[in-house]
């Protein structure tokens, strides 16, 4: 529904939004055997949410305080749809996190950056690498670059993290 200029949304003849959003449209469907689930992109004085309806309720998933809410390929930002790990981009304060429209928040945000957009991520803050997996930090935003997982960068030397920890100090050329 629509009144100057701003947008609600009805299902079914029920009221599900009021009619105070600058914009409401179609951001993802998933239509199965069982159940059609729709997420709106929700837009009000420049910030976004997430809104998730079906036919039985409807939930934000993410409120409107996000100043972009963008989909996301497996190597970084893409506007093509679907991409079936679900994840967006999200950014509230100028700070960069994930959010998965099936498992929630991945990464909460709180980084200057954010690479990569399957289970694993290279988070960036005031210049320094970690990393998250499965929506848990499992590296310390301390170092210069981190490789395979588990081999971090400082001042071009090498070491290991592993279990939660430094494991090897990174003080070698190079580690196999």
């Amino acid at each position: 529904t629509s009144q100057d200029n701003l947008y609600g949304l009805e299902m079914y003849g029920k009221e599900i939004l009021p009619i105070e959003y600058s914009s409401i449209r179609l951001f993802y469907k998933r239509d199965d055997y069982k159940d059609v689930v729709s997420w709106f992109l929700i837009e009000k004085d420049s910030k976004y949410g997430l809104l998730k309806c079906n036919e039985r309720a409807s939930i934000f998933s993410l409120e409107v305080i996000y100043e972009k809410i963008e989909k996301t390929d497996r190597f970084g930002t893409d506007s093509n749809w679907p991409d079936i790990s679900g994840v967006l981009d999200i950014i509230c304060e100028g700070k960069h996190g994930r959010y998965d429209i099936y498992k929630g928040l991945l990464v909460p945000c709180l980084y200057d950056e954010i690479i990569g957009s399957t289970d694993y991520f290279i988070v960036v803050q005031d210049g320094l690498k970690g990393a998250y997996f499965n929506d848990k930090m499992i590296i310390p935003c301390r170092y210069d670059n981190i490789e395979n997982r588990n081999i971090v960068v400082k001042n071009g030397r090498k070491g290991l993290y592993a279990a939660g920890k430094e494991v090897v100090q990174p003080i070698y050329e190079d580690i196999k």
